[in-house]
Order: C-alpha cells, then sequence, then structure tokens
C-alpha cells in the first residue's frame, strides 16, 4: 500500500480527532505516531490495523468511518483538482469517473487505485460501479462523491450498495438539483499561476 493512503488516514484522523487520538489509534495498530514515509509503500496490513483500530477506539462503524475518509480526501486540494478536472458540471464529472483511474496514476504514481465503470439509468439516476480486491472502495467512493456533490452545489442522494455474493459493489447516485447552491469556486489555473507563460 502507498504511503500516500496510510498518510491521509493519518491526517483525517487527526483533523477531525486530535493529535491525542491519533496518537492512540497508532499505538493500538503498532506503527509509529511519526507517520509514514513519503513514496514508501508499505504492507496493505498497516492499513487495515489503522482502520480497525480507529474503529476501535472511535467506537464508529468501519462503513461510517471510510465514508468520511473519502469525503476528507476531498478537501486535499490536490485531489480536489484531480477530480475536478473531470468535468464543468457534477453530472459531466460523473460521466469522466470511466477514466479516474488513468488520471490518477499520472498524478499518483503507484496508488492502488479501484476501476470505476460508469452506468446511466436515466436522465439523472446513475450507477458507479467500484472494482478492485476492497470492498471499502465503496465507502470511500460514496464519500467522495458526496463530498463533490457539495463542491458542485448539486444536491444529490448517495447510495452505497456494499459488494455481495455475485454482486459487485457500486455507489448509486441521484441527481435531484444541479443549481443547488453556488458550490466552490475552481479554476482550470491556479490562481499563482496566472500570466506565467
Amino acid at each position: 500500500m502507498h504511503s500516500m493512503i496510510n498518510r491521509a488516514i493519518q491526517g483525517f484522523l487527526c483533523r477531525y480527532h486530535g493529535e491525542t487520538i491519533w496518537s492512540e489509534i497508532a499505538r493500538q495498530a503498532g506503527v509509529s505516531s511519526e507517520g509514514f514515509e513519503p513514496m514508501l509503500r508499505y504492507d496493505i496490513g498497516v492499513s487495515e490495523s489503522l482502520i480497525r483500530a480507529a474503529c476501535s477506539v472511535l467506537g464508529c462503524d468501519r462503513f461510517n468511518l471510510l465514508e468520511d475518509l473519502g469525503a476528507y480526501l476531498v478537501s486535499l486540494e490536490r485531489v480536489r483538482r484531480l477530480l475536478r478536472f473531470g468535468g464543468a458540471d457534477y453530472v459531466e464529472f460523473l460521466f469522466s469517473l470511466d477514466e479516474i483511474r488513468e488520471r490518477g496514476l499520472m498524478t499518483l504514481p503507484n496508488v492502488e487505485l479501484p476501476q470505476m465503470t460508469f452506468s446511466q439509468r436515466s436522465a439523472l439516476d446513475f450507477v458507479v460501479e467500484v472494482g478492485g480486491d476492497c470492498a471499502d472502495w465503496v465507502a470511500v467512493t460514496a464519500g467522495m462523491l458526496r463530498a463533490m456533490a457539495d463542491d458542485y452545489g448539486t444536491l444529490a442522494v448517495i447510495e452505497p450498495v456494499p459488494a455481495g455474493p455475485g454482486r459487485a459493489g457500486h455507489v448509486r447516485v441521484q441527481v435531484l438539483e444541479t443549481d443547488f447552491s453556488d458550490g466552490r469556486s475552481f479554476a482550470l489555473v491556479e490562481p499563482e499561476l496566472r500570466g506565467i507563460a
């Protein structure tokens, strides 16, 4: 597992639960509270230990924790920019999800992202199928899709459906109102780079 995943879990826990809680989670998971070396790869068991310890210390459900982690990822500007390049509005962004893994690998090499397959049930009713070996990606994806709807100012119902026997995990997205609020501003070129030839 790439260090970025573990660092994201650490950042999420520190931001929303504080350094003291993070230290206890790290202790229970058997990792250093100092964190993780950038660009190193860690055994997937490290991430699993962190998630289990976080659920134990916080007394929370694993699926809800991972959904919140997905929403947190969108707050990281690097991740947000990668996602916002998918379209000018939320529906365009949803249509770009088939390509998100390839785009992600260009900016985040060696990070194991799941394959997403997008389909449209009706005009504003969509399904995002989440592939890969790790069922946790359905929860993370649901959190990211919910946060991106807010980012675009779209009102949507996000319904995660975990994988089951003979069924891939997926997230159903029903768009209720595309211009529900102003959303966050976004420019293709970062302000500090404008005017640089």
